[in-house]
Formats: structure tokens, sequence, C-alpha cells
């Protein structure tokens, strides 16, 4: 009866900690007390990077620990896809949908923010599953000429343009520009 009726629902609905507790001694040390003091038979870990982190240092203390890859940005090693990605990249397809409406029937060029931190996987899907005239990407140096040929025409050709924008692009790390952090910019 804990978990009824959550199958639907996306997102962190078992509860989310956005801390690493094998950063600091004195937080590892509670992580362990906490474990004897419940006397824990293992640990099931679900989550991304940080989590599964945490999960491998209990392992190595000892602890019996399963790991299993739940992120939406899709960027965990060893993996094709990780729970969390579909629904994401469903969410943003639906709402890249609704700015098509709006773009159209306004005459604008709509941008659309998605999330991913550094992994461009959510963008990507969308640009690609919405036909965006233009997809940024965080693996990809940001090229703003390319970009604004891209909208330009599709203004022209259709009255309206669609950019996907994934988090992660540094739109300071340019293509013909001097080099920083990595950004990306994919024409779909």
């Amino acid at each position: 009866s804990d978990v009824q009726g959550i199958i639907g629902r996306g997102g962190t609905i078992l509860g989310s900690s956005r801390t690493h507790p094998f950063q600091r001694p004195e937080d590892a040390e509670k992580v362990l007390a906490t474990w004897t003091k419940h006397r824990l038979d293992g640990l099931v870990a679900i989550g991304g990077d940080d989590t599964l982190s945490a999960a491998r240092e209990l392992a190595r203390r000892g602890r019996p620990v399963v790991g299993v890859p739940k992120t939406m940005d899709n960027d965990v090693d060893g993996t094709d896809w990780t729970f969390g990605f579909f629904s994401a990249s469903a969410v943003s397809l639906d709402a890249l949908e609704r700015l098509r409406d709006t773009g159209a029937s306004h005459h604008r060029a709509m941008v659309l923010e998605v999330m991913g931190r550094h992994a461009g996987w959510v963008a990507l899907a969308t640009g690609l599953g919405g036909a965006a005239d233009y997809t940024l990407l965080p693996e990809e140096p940001y090229d703003e000429p390319r970009l604004l040929d891209h909208v330009r025409r599709a203004v022209r050709d259709r009255g309206f343009a669609l950019v996907v924008a994934s988090e992660g692009i540094d739109l300071g790390a340019r293509a013909d520009g001097p080099a920083g952090p990595t950004s990306s910019a994919t024409s779909c």
C-alpha cells in the first residue's frame, strides 16, 4: 500500500537528496551509523552520478548495494537510456508542440529551454522529435550566425521558428571565438 498509485507519476515520488554523504568524513560516518542502527540488510540506490557514486562508496566499505541508474539527463556511463529520460523527453516534446501552435499563430521565433545539465540528450530528443529548426546542445560550440540563419529561414518560409536549447549550453563559447567550456548548436 505504500507505493499504491505511483506507477503513473514521474519525478522523485520516493523522495530525493541533493547531497553526497561521502564528500565530508563526518557525513560518511553518519550514514554508516544509520545503516547499523537500522540493521539494514542492503540498499537499492536509484539515481544519477551522485547517488551511484555514494552507492559505490558504501559497497567499498563492505555494504551490500545495488545501483539503478535513474536520471533524466541520460548521462550515466554504461547505459543506453536511464529511467527519467523518456518521461523528461515526452514532457519537453509536449511543450515544444504547444510552442509550435503559439509561434505559428503569433508569427514568432520560439525558444524552449530543457533540462539536462551538461548532456544534451533531452534537447536532442526533443529537437528531433518535434522537428525544431535548431537545437543547441552543450556538447557543441555555440554558432550564432548558423542559429540566426536557420531561424530567419524558418520565419521566412513558414512564418515562425522553433529552437530547443539545453540548459547546459554556454553562449560564451563560440564556434568562431576563444576557447571556453564547450557548448553546442546542432541543426535538426
